[in-house]
């Protein structure tokens, strides 16, 4: 993000795409490369129309959420070494990779939602997450 905390946008952004509902990722360290390279992906139509229509939702190009996936994915979301460092030894314990690990918790996950409802760990009264209350 710039010094005035403003979205950073070029000369080729459409009037019509709407603000960011929030900010892509970002590497969280200045040891990380600023070069880019170009990787080009052929997608089937509906998963590029899913891509497509998450980006927008966001205020995103397809380029930066794509960015921003793989890199939630590489970087463990942003969370704090002490947390990422228990999660790759338990990934690792389970001798799993980490797409299947990924799996095993939102599995997990889904065990609670159903025995104990959607939403049963947010706080009474609080707005869900990403919306102000």
């Amino acid at each position: 993000m710039q010094a005035d905390d403003t979205v950073p946008t070029s000369g080729s952004m459409s009037p019509e795409k709407a603000p960011p509902s929030e900010l892509p990722a970002r590497p969280a360290s200045s040891d990380v490369s600023s070069e880019k390279v170009v990787v080009t992906f052929r997608f089937p139509r509906d998963l590029a129309s899913w891509l497509g229509a998450e980006a927008k939702q966001r205020g995103w190009s397809m380029n930066e959420f794509l960015v921003t996936l793989t890199h939630d994915l590489y970087g463990w979301y942003a969370m704090p070494d002490m947390v990422t460092d228990e999660l790759e030894r338990d990934r690792e314990a389970l001798g799993l990779d980490r797409r299947k690990y990924v799996m095993h918790v939102l599995m997990r996950r889904y065990h609670e939602v159903l025995e104990s409802g959607p939403g049963f760990d947010r706080k009474a009264g609080s707005a869900p997450p990403g919306r102000k209350k």
